[in-house]
């Protein structure tokens, strides 16, 4: 897609007119978390009724990854390993212990997040705590909001590549020190399993880039805008803006 950058130079009228707009109260000028629509108050309110019907699906990706790394941590329980005749202790039993642990443990995490871990529902309650009658306190509430919807995409960022990391290391272990060809499999699944939660985007994450998207939009094609000063004809200048549009 072709950008056009197309920068308009806006002249102030007189010395004083600049000076009117500059001294425009801080009240009168918008933001953007007070144009979006849906404003991020509505967005966590509505998010937060629907709360409940959509925790079950949540997590599938991180869990279907930990459910690959168990099953090759499962596998490499009954593997003898490369060297099954050697003294030293095998690298299999090692994996196959780390398989388990892993797989399992973010199973059983994500599976208590499910049933105890409500963000949007919490952000609510202590939004509802806040007053939101003039500009200053509307601001204050959005802005809020907007920490609301932004915590649970950071948990859900941090959890995808702590999954990852983990899961991948444990299958590339797993493939790495087996000897039967069906214990390689599995752990070559866990590897590329691990990559799922990379691949799909939890709704928690969805929902606060959507918000942040619309709150772009309120500026439409702009993209900055910086003082200036123009010559003119006498010698002089005059006060201006530029203004940086993309189209």
């Amino acid at each position: 897609m072709r950008f056009l950058q197309v920068s308009f130079l806006l002249l102030l009228i007189s010395e004083k007119a600049f000076s009117a707009d500059a001294a425009k109260p801080a009240s009168e000028f918008e933001y953007p978390e007070l144009m979006v629509s849906p404003s991020a108050s509505e967005r966590l309110a509505q998010e937060a009724k629907e709360e409940s019907g959509e925790r079950y699906t949540q997590h599938w990706a991180i869990q279907s990854s930990a459910a690959m790394t168990l099953l090759a941590g499962i596998m490499a329980g009954s593997d003898p390993g490369k060297n099954p005749d050697s003294e030293k202790p095998q690298i299999i039993k090692s994996a196959a212990m780390a398989g388990k642990y892993v797989g399992g443990g973010w199973l059983a995490l994500t599976g208590a997040m499910t049933f105890m871990y409500s963000p949007y529902k919490s952000g609510q309650k202590d939004l509802a705590k806040l007053p939101h009658g003039n500009k200053r306190e509307q601001l204050a509430y959005e802005r809020i909001a907007e920490e609301g919807l932004a915590f649970p995409a950071n948990v859900s960022r941090t959890l995808k590549w702590t999954s990852f990391i983990s899961n991948a290391a444990v299958g590339a272990l797993i493939a790495g020190s087996a000897s039967n060809d069906s214990t390689k499999i599995f752990g070559t699944l866990a590897f590329g399993g691990s990559l799922i939660p990379l691949l799909f985007e939890t709704n928690w994450s969805r929902v606060y880039n959507n918000q942040e998207l619309y709150k772009k939009r309120v500026y439409g094609p702009l993209t900055s805008i910086s003082p200036t000063l123009l010559p003119q004809e006498n010698g002089s200048y005059t006060p201006g803006w530029t203004l940086s549009m993309s189209f």
